[in-house]
């Protein structure tokens, strides 16, 4: 029998009064995310049948750029029992995606949750379509509603033969104001910037809100670059006035870049990935600068604008994920393995991380992909242990700009959740350059991170200039020994030194160690006799797709 709502119980009255309101989504998940009741006619709505949804985690249904928050929506449910409410794209049928209003609430009884929505542009009045157009904060255009004009503008530039200048703003070292004063602020200052950069473009062009503190513009410039200059003097010179708030007075700069119409290009997008690669550039000269595009030098513009393409790497399905073995140096039995996220480029083939993180990290789209990683990589742990692949420990690795997000721990918890996956069987890497820079704010988050059983490793160990003193504040139980002096020791007396200091201390302290790069037999001998147990390299295996670590997992069992 298909899966309906309704009953006696307290949950299917809560149920029933929602479906009243005429709600085209209508489905209950339980405490791990996954589908545990949807009527028929939801389930024709995204294409297949109930009984095929049974199970599934809720997220399937959802755009896979929009998972990540899901996860976090459900999690804060889990924990507040409050209401939310968020738009998504949702999967609907002939695997299109629509944009839907959802609501999501506690069962109550039991740890279910009630998601419940419509289809947004099928409810909606004009009214609530302007509303939704603007930013509630500074009572800008949201990014899609300013790109709409954007190529309303162009169209026009087009036919008239005009000159459109692009611009894309963003606050310098904002985060620091978020962490260190609290969002509040943080918003008081957006909101205050905001109204500036508005006032700067009245009556020049528009003026938008992009993602964080970034902002969107565009201005006629029949005086072309030097037009355009002169406008982005006076960006800069309006944000750096303070911004009082309270006790406090806040300083703050803009890094600009700007990309002209028709010089640098013809296409909407094109422009603005100029302009964004542009505003990175001017970022990178210390900030408070502004920078054409045609200042861009060739090879940073080329790797700049690969985050244009890295935004729809996820939902086009170009990145995969890879495991490296960690091996018992004791028995070269199979311990563990670290995810490592590769790029199928439709253009330049196989991209290494060390290609795109960087600039996914100044970005911010290392959110977006952090999250694909790690759901990822919790769900093919959870897939190959119903191949028998046991007792597998997970390492994933973590930037700096993760730990700084608000709801990071959240979207943990939810990931091992919704993948059946213990805490223990996690472990989080952050490298030592991160570890030493910790603000406090990222220093609790791994503490709570690691009072919920998750692990805690610091990766590239012995290369940073604090790194004693930091264990003893950082809730770490394993450092990962950088191969610098992994592959040093056999031959340098002063390397092998370091490499046995490391392994004592972290001995006394009850903390686990893994010598990373171990490429040859020579590298091994030093880490034994140091006492090191545990290491990871190309001796013996490199980065491995899903189904070769699970034949490599089956031939070490094999072994013992």
């Amino acid at each position: 029998m298909a899966p309906q709502a309704g009953g006696d119980d307290p949950d299917a009255r809560v149920y029933r009064q929602i479906v009243d309101q005429a709600f085209d989504l209508r489905i209950r998940v339980g405490r791990d995310g996954r589908i545990v009741l949807c009527p028929e006619e939801c389930a024709r709505l995204v294409g297949c049948h109930a009984e095929d949804l049974l199970g599934q985690p809720f997220t399937t249904l959802v755009h896979p750029r929009d998972g990540a928050i899901v996860g976090q929506y459900l999690a804060r449910v889990r924990r507040s029992r409050a209401s939310v409410s968020f738009v998504v794209r949702v999967r609907i049928a002939q695997r299109r995606w629509r944009r839907f209003e959802l609501v999501a609430a506690a069962a109550v009884s039991g740890h279910d949750t009630l998601i419940v929505g419509r289809e947004a542009r099928a409810t909606r009045s004009v009214a609530a379509e302007a509303n939704a157009a603007t930013d509630a904060l500074t009572g800008l255009p949201l990014r899609g509603a300013h790109l709409e004009r954007l190529e309303r503008a162009l169209a026009r530039a087009r036919r008239e033969q005009l000159v459109l200048a692009i611009y894309v703003v963003d606050l310098d070292r904002f985060a620091l104001v978020n962490d260190e004063l609290g969002r509040d602020v943080g918003d008081a200052v957006l909101r205050e910037q905001g109204r500036r950069i508005a006032a700067v473009f009245a009556g020049h062009g528009e003026a938008g809100r992009g993602d964080g503190d970034e902002f969107l513009a565009y201005a006629w410039a029949a005086g072309g670059a030097d037009e355009a200059l002169l406008l982005a003097h006076d960006i800069r010179i309006a944000l750096a006035s303070p911004v009082s708030v309270g006790e406090h007075e806040i300083f703050s700069t803009a890094s600009v870049g700007i990309a002209l119409y028709p010089r640098d290009g013809n296409e909407r997008s094109r422009l603005l990935d100029g302009a964004v690669a542009a505003m990175h550039q001017a970022k990178r000269s210390q900030g408070d600068r502004h920078a054409f595009v045609d200042a861009l030098p060739g090879r940073k513009s080329s790797r700049l604008l690969l985050d244009a393409a890295l935004r729809n790497a996820v939902g086009n399905g170009e990145l995969e994920l890879y495991y490296q073995p960690v091996i018992s140096l004791e028995d070269e039995s199979l311990l563990g393995c670290e995810a490592l996220v590769r790029w199928h480029h439709p253009e330049r083939g196989l991209l290494m991380p060390d290609e795109f993180l960087d600039i996914s990290e100044e970005t911010g789209t290392i959110l977006e992909l952090g999250a694909w990683v790690l759901r990822g990589a919790c769900d093919q742990v959870t897939a190959w242990r119903a191949e028998g692949i046991d007792a597998i420990q997970l390492s994933v690795n973590v930037s700096a700009r993760q730990l700084r997000e608000e709801h990071f721990a959240d979207l943990v918890t939810w990931v091992l959740e919704a993948a059946h996956l213990d805490p223990g069987r996690l472990i989080l890497e952050i490298t030592e350059s991160i570890a030493v820079r910790l603000a406090e704010y990222e220093t609790r988050l791994l503490h709570v991170l690691r009072s919920a059983g998750i692990g805690l490793a610091i990766d590239d160990f012995g290369m940073g200039h604090a790194s004693l003193a930091y264990l003893k504040h950082l809730p770490v139980n394993r450092v990962k020994i950088d191969k610098a002096f992994v592959q040093g020791a056999p031959a340098s007396p002063i390397d092998a030194a370091i490499v046995r200091g490391i392994v004592m201390m972290a001995r006394e302290m009850g903390i686990d160690v893994v010598a990373e790069g171990v490429e040859t037999r020579e590298h091994v001998e030093p880490l034994r006799a140091a006492g090191c147990t545990k290491a990871q390299g190309f001796l013996y295996a490199p980065a491995l797709s899903a189904a070769q670590f699970a034949a490599f997992a089956a031939a070490s069992r094999r072994k013992r």
